[in-house]
């Protein structure tokens, strides 16, 4: 229940983006572009800055934080780094330079796969 919030959130907050980009542009580009709105949505390849700011306002901001490994990507991280909430993890699946068939079917399997992505209580053993 609590995950399907979170993913409604960030659905809803991905639809802003579409909005507001489509007021950018002065069109629909996801109407020219159907292929970059399924990407966007179904698969959450991007905007992960923008998903966990979402996911941030709706857990405990004393535990998590947001991190920026590099500059175009984003997680939230536990502070104890024992918890991972990867929002975006399923783009690591996709080639960039996909066919549209290829993302489909792809896309398809990772449907069964969770949106929000949690590793919890990492223990490395010597």
């Amino acid at each position: 229940m609590f995950w399907q919030m979170l993913n409604n959130k960030v659905k809803a907050r991905l639809n802003d983006i579409i909005v507001k980009n489509n007021e950018m542009f002065g069109f629909n580009y996801y109407q020219q572009n159907p292929y970059e709105e399924k990407i966007l949505l179904e698969s959450r390849k991007g905007y992960c800055g923008e998903c966990c700011d979402e996911v941030l306002k709706h857990i405990n901001n004393n535990y998590y934080e947001k991190v920026n490994p590099t500059k175009e990507h984003f997680f939230v991280l536990s502070k104890d780094q024992a918890e991972i909430i990867e929002l975006s993890y399923k783009q690591m699946f996709f080639n960039a330079n996909a066919l549209e068939m290829e993302f489909d079917r792809i896309n398809d399997i990772l449907k069964i796969f969770p949106d929000v992505f949690v590793v919890i209580k990492m223990i490395l053993i010597i």
